[in-house]
C-alpha cells in the first residue's frame, strides 16, 4: 500500500520486526500457532505448539491466549538422533529445495503445520533429511522467535 511500516537498521528490522507484515516483507518466515499455557517463577511465559514447549518473554501475551510465533528458516535446526525432550518438533520431510550450498527442508509437523529449515547440504544429508518422507526432529532457539498476536 506504499506506506513505510517500520524504520531502522536492516539487521534490526530482519531480526526483530515489529509486525508480521514487516517480517514477511523482509524474507521467508515460518509461522506457528501456539497457546500460552503458563508462566515460570521468573515471569517468562510458556507456550505450546505441536508438542513443543517454548519459553517466551514475560509480558508478551496473556496466559490462555493464542499467539503467532515467527521464526526464520535459518534458525530452525536439526536435532541429533540422541537428543530428547519437549523442546523438539517432529514431522516428516515434505520437500527439499536445493539452493546452491543451502537446502530448504520443508517439514510437515505432526499437527499439520509446516515449517522450513535452511541449512547446508552436508548437514541435511548427515541427518538423512534429503529424502521425502524422512522423519525430521527440529529445534528452535527461543531467543530467535518473534511473538505476535494471533491473526
Amino acid at each position: 500500500d506504499g506506506q513505510i511500516r517500520e524504520f531502522g537498521p536492516p539487521t534490526a528490522l530482519y531480526e526483530r520486526p515489529s509486525s508480521r507484515e514487516v517480517m514477511d516483507f523482509l524474507g521467508i518466515a515460518n509461522w506457528l500457532q501456539a497457546e500460552v499455557i503458563g508462566a515460570q517463577a521468573s515471569g517468562n511465559l510458556i507456550a505450546r505448539v505441536a508438542g513443543l514447549r517454548i519459553e517466551l518473554p514475560a509480558g508478551c501475551a496473556a496466559i490462555g491466549t493464542r499467539v503467532d510465533l515467527g521464526v526464520r528458516p535459518e534458525y530452525v535446526r536439526f536435532a541429533d538422533s540422541d537428543q530428547t525432550g519437549d523442546d523438539l518438533l517432529a514431522g516428516t520431510v515434505a520437500e527439499c529445495v536445493y539452493k546452491g550450498g543451502l537446502v530448504e527442508v520443508h517439514v510437515r509437523l505432526e499437527n499439520g503445520q509446516r515449517i522450513i529449515a535452511r541449512s547446508g547440504l552436508q548437514q541435511v544429508t548427515d541427518h538423512g533429511l534429503d529424502q521425502l518422507g524422512a522423519t525430521a526432529r527440529l529445534c528452535i532457539d527461543p531467543d530467535r522467535i518473534q511473538v505476535f498476536n494471533a491473526s
